[in-house]
Order: structure tokens, then sequence, then C-alpha cells
């Protein structure tokens, strides 16, 4: 619209400023649309001339005032679309720099999402060498108890069985998170570690044991919390130690604070520990030991049921419970 004006009014007006003005205002347009200039700068400029064209048509302005004033307005149009040129030469060079710092951000973002996934490859092998080198050393601490390693493998599974369902069940829900029950998953077979310092006359006994040799044995909950600390207390994973130490340290207290070590009660007993505890007791009940003959998977169950609310927490033993038949599929999977 303002460029129609500045071709029309002219036209009209000032016969003898045609040329002029039509070359200038053809400029000052291109400026503004191809140089993002302010069109507010053009609207100003056409209203004066019309008002100077206005004052000459009706005799109110001389003709050397007038032709004054054309210079002068000439003049400013100039700058005008020499400034806009100047602008647009300024907005090109951004551009350019903008554009190779977009290329280089392009470039430096692949850089770092190679290296991350890298990083992340690399952890994930360490992780899976931690865990075969821990299920290494729980396996031969139970191989000095005459287990077959199994043990190891089948409280792992039923630790991570009783957790996912209590977290379905919105029991501890806030705990036991996916990475929280996967922390579990990993730190069962170190649950023993502390077996590591009992001697084998004990662990092999196949009679009842004095109560003598029944404290030592029981030294194993504590001594797998050292242990656990000593060993692995250099790692990064922070929360998989503390796991791993409470799995190790607290697996044989009782709800009913008649445990060991320490004689905990209740909630007071790590989440860990309980879960934990519920897994070993029913995997030492359903399965052989040197001292005993497995029991039955209904009689192993029904144990469990027993020790709900005295022995093990009893939101988590009778959710067990109610597992049976996952529970008989991880049985026989490894005793087959």
């Amino acid at each position: 619209m303002i460029s129609v004006l500045a071709t029309i009014i002219p036209l009209i007006f000032a016969p003898t400023f045609i040329t002029c003005f039509l070359v200038l205002s053809s400029l000052f347009v291109i400026s503004c649309v191809s140089m993002h200039l302010n069109p507010l700068f053009f609207t100003t400029i056409v209203i004066s001339e019309f008002i100077v064209i206005s004052f000459k048509q009706f005799g109110r302005l001389e003709f050397r005032s007038y032709s004054s004033y054309s210079v002068l307005l000439s003049f400013f149009f100039l700058m005008i679309i020499i400034l806009s040129f100047y602008k647009r030469s300024i907005s090109l060079s951004n551009f350019n720099v903008r554009r190779h710092l977009q290329h280089r951000n392009d470039a430096l973002e692949k850089e770092l999402l190679k290296k991350t996934i890298a990083l992340l490859n690399q952890s994930k092998y360490s992780l899976e060498l931690q865990h075969e080198t821990i299920i290494g050393l729980a396996n031969l601490v139970e191989c000095r108890d005459n287990e077959t390693g199994n043990h190891v493998k089948r409280t792992s599974e039923y630790v991570a069985l009783l957790a996912t369902a209590a977290a379905k069940k919105d029991i501890y829900a806030d705990v036991l998170t996916a990475d929280y029950i996967e922390l579990l998953r990993r730190a069962a077979p170190l649950h023993d570690v502390g077996k590591i310092v009992v001697s084998d006359t004990i662990l092999k006994k196949r009679g009842k044991l004095t109560p003598e040799e029944f404290d030592i044995m029981k030294t194993h909950a504590s001594e797998g919390g050292r242990i656990v600390n000593t060993v692995l207390g250099n790692l990064q994973d922070k929360d998989y130690i503390r796991v791993a130490t409470e799995v190790a340290e607290f697996h044989h207290e009782k709800w009913n604070g008649k445990g060991y070590p320490n004689g905990l009660s209740g909630q007071n007993i790590p989440l860990s520990a309980r879960i934990m505890a519920v897994a070993d007791v029913f995997d030492a009940l359903s399965a052989a030991r040197c001292y005993k003959e497995p029991f039955t998977l209904e009689k192993s169950l029904e144990i469990i049921k027993e020790g709900a609310g005295e022995h093990f927490d009893p939101s988590l033993a009778m959710l067990f419970i109610s597992l049976k038949q996952e529970v008989s599929e991880i049985l026989s999977k490894y005793n087959n």
C-alpha cells in the first residue's frame, strides 16, 4: 500500500519530480522488503512529500524552496538506503556466523552422542563383568557349603519375583522402583558371602550344630556386610553397595526382633533384607542340604505362612505364598 502511494502521489501532484521520486521510491521499497528496514521511516517520508507537494501545487511554496526540499529529501532517501544496505550486510554477516556456530554445535552434539553411547556400552560391559564376577564369588562360597550354585540363581529370581509383585500390588511401591528391584536382583547373590569366614567343619556338618557352632555360623551375617564394604567399597554405584550390604548383613533378622546379628524388628529391618529373608528361607526349605532332604513346595510355603508376622514381614510372606505358580516354575527350572 505504501509503495502504491509512493508512486501515485508524485504522478498527481508533482510531474516534474516524477523521475527522481520514482527511482528513490523503488529503491526504498526494495530496501524495506529485502533489507528488513522499518517501514515507519518510509511512511514518514511519504507524508512529508505529500505535504510539500500539496503546498507547491496550491502555490504556497516557491519553486526554489520546493527544489531545495526535494534535494534534501533525496539526500535523506539515499542515506536511509545506504543504511539499509549496511544493515543488510551486517545481517548477512551475523547469519553466516550463526550458521557456522550451528554447524559447529551440531558436530559437537554428534561427537558427544557418540562418546555417550560408547561410555554407556563400556559401563554396561563393566556392569555385566562385575555381576558375573559376583556370581562366581557367590558360587565359590556356596560350593564350600556343598551347594550346586543354583541356590544363588534361585534366590535371585525369587527376590526379583517378590519385589516386582509387591510393587504391582502397591506394597512398598514408593521404594520398589524398577531401578531398586534391579539393584536387589544383582545384590541377592552376595547374601551369604560372609560364609567364607566360617570353617568347613561347620558348613559341611551333617548333624545339628551345637550352640557354640551356631554362634560361629551366625557371624557370617555381620562378616558379610563387612566383606561387601571392603571388596566393593570403591565402586561408583553406591546404591548397589548399600543394597548388597543390607542383604548380606540383615537377611537373618526377624520381624519379631529375635533374629541376628543386631536383633532388628519390623520395618527397622531394611526392605531389601526382608525380601531376601523370604527368598532365602524358602530355598533352604525346598532344596536339599547336607543336613536335610528337600521339603515339598506345599510344605515349604506352609512354613513361610506360619512365619508371617514372626520371622517374616507379613505382607511380603503372604504375597510370596500367592505366587505359588511362579515360584514352582522357578523351582522346577533349576531342579531339572
